[in-house]
């Protein structure tokens, strides 16, 4: 009877160690959730100001470019009227 008392209370202890084991462990995931949870936030807060950052660059590429196609189009024209300018100076000049 003692020896099964006593084998009842070992089994109890190690039961007792391995509920405890166990507790520990759920706390230990709960923090690491926890974690988890605010890396992903700071993730989509990342990722937010990235877009924003390539939504800014986008616009001034595209502003640059469009100012370099502006400028091939007032150079063209620019020398248009300046050929239109020269040809009604050359025609002043033949009907003085």
């Amino acid at each position: 009877l003692d020896l099964v008392l006593i084998e009842k209370g070992e089994k109890v202890e190690k039961l007792s160690a391995t509920s405890q084991s166990l507790k520990e462990a759920k706390e230990k995931v709960k923090q690491l959730i926890a974690l988890r949870v605010i890396a992903k936030k700071e993730v989509e807060e990342i990722e937010s100001k990235v877009s924003f950052a390539e939504e800014e660059y986008r616009r001034c590429s595209d502003v640059s470019l469009t100012t370099a196609d502006d400028l091939a189009d007032v150079e063209m024209k620019k020398q248009h009227l300046e050929a239109t300018i020269k040809d009604l100076v050359n025609y002043k000049l033949c009907l003085n």
